[in-house]
């Protein structure tokens, strides 16, 4: 239950901010526009989130990334299977961050970029994970820990792009 509770959230937030990153990162303006954007991804994950709890639950089938796992006391490397939707949906809102930090005058891009490397490192420690170090240090932990400051910083760009778009909107009305 919990695992389907934990890739169902996944999804859901990941297809989400998909759809919020397309409509910040080219301005969609047009409520049509925005319907023919969300529309799509939304039946999407929706049907995802329904195949895996209604229908099944396998890694094999629908989770054919893989995720490479080191064995530092035996070395050698073995591989278990990883949410490929999920891995594809956080790529693709990545990339629109990405461009649009590269493109755009925002004075707050500088967090877009560095909570892109943060993900990064997330996913990075996600795919290949390694054995505990010390017993209590592992790739899963660390990408957690990683995800503390990148949400702190997250937010902070959210708050600050919400004052620069309200600034705007006031300029352009006075």
């Amino acid at each position: 239950m919990t695992e389907k509770l934990n890739y169902s959230s996944a999804a859901a937030i990941l297809g989400f901010s998909l759809i919020v990153a397309i409509l910040r990162a080219f301005s969609v303006r047009s409520e049509a526009t925005r319907v023919m954007v969300a529309a799509p991804l939304i039946a999407f994950v929706t049907t995802h989130i329904l195949y895996l709890n209604c229908y099944q639950f396998d890694y094999g089938c629908e989770f054919e990334g893989m995720r490479l796992i080191v064995d530092t006391d035996k070395n050698r490397v073995s591989s278990i299977p990883t949410n490929e939707v999920c891995l594809t949906l956080a790529v693709a809102q990545l990339l629109v961050w990405v461009v649009w930090a590269g493109v755009s005058n925002h004075p707050s891009r500088w967090k877009i970029r560095l909570v892109s490397v943060g993900e990064c490192l997330i996913v990075f420690f996600q795919i290949y994970d390694f054995p505990p170090f010390w017993g209590f240090l592992d790739a899963h932990g660390i990408s957690h820990a990683i995800a503390i400051p990148i949400s702190y910083i997250w937010w902070g760009f959210i708050h600050d792009d919400g004052v620069y778009r309200t600034t705007a909107l006031l300029k352009k009305t006075k």
